[in-house]
């Protein structure tokens, strides 16, 4: 078993959510050595040739992963996972600022272009000041959410957005927070 591994208490709490079979090719031989090689893959950020072969072949796990994204399994399991442990906070804040792209996820040859904005435009756009009532206690559990999202980064794959497709790097941070959710104490 690899560092990034599932270990046997996190496989039986993930095995049930996923599908046995799909509608299209054979079934999954051995569905933990898959969701490994997703986890490699999330983890360190490489390509998926790159994928070890103690994982199966890396063609096959990518389908797997692009049929499953398709259907919404990810999603479906993370949505599963949450609503099995301790109940949400009513209220959510991202601090946006500590949110970066790599320079290839735009997709695009060039990456995105900055389009100059005349005077009286920037100044038209500029942030109107709000009524909002400042909440100190708020402002302080603020920091549960950017350690959440500093931990999220720790996947490679998150923090560089290799995904090209959005399906495809959302269903990578469904994985890795459902990942995160596994490893907490919830499940004791």
């Amino acid at each position: 078993m690899s560092r990034g591994d599932l270990t046997d208490a996190e496989w039986r709490i993930l095995n049930p959510l996923l599908p046995d079979r799909g509608k299209r090719g054979p079934a999954v031989a051995d569905r933990r050595r898959t969701i490994n090689g997703i986890l490699w893959v999330l983890r360190t950020g490489a390509p998926w040739r790159d994928m070890p072969e103690r994982y199966g072949n890396w063609n096959s796990v990518f389908v797997r992963f692009s049929r499953w994204s398709k259907l919404g399994v990810w999603d479906a399991a993370f949505e599963t996972l949450a609503s099995l442990g301790p109940p949400a906070d009513e209220e959510h804040a991202i601090d946006s600022t500590i949110v970066r792209a790599h320079q290839h996820a735009a997709g695009v040859k060039g990456g995105i272009k900055n389009k100059k904005r005349s005077a009286a435009r920037a100044a038209a756009s500029r942030p109107k000041s709000t009524s909002a009532r400042y909440d100190h206690e708020a402002y302080q559990r603020r920091n549960l959410i950017e350690r959440c999202v500093n931990r999220l980064k720790q996947f490679r794959r998150i923090a560089t957005r290799y995904e090209k497709t959005a399906r495809a790097y959302l269903s990578m941070l469904c994985i890795a927070a459902a990942r995160l959710w596994i490893k907490t104490d919830n499940w004791a």
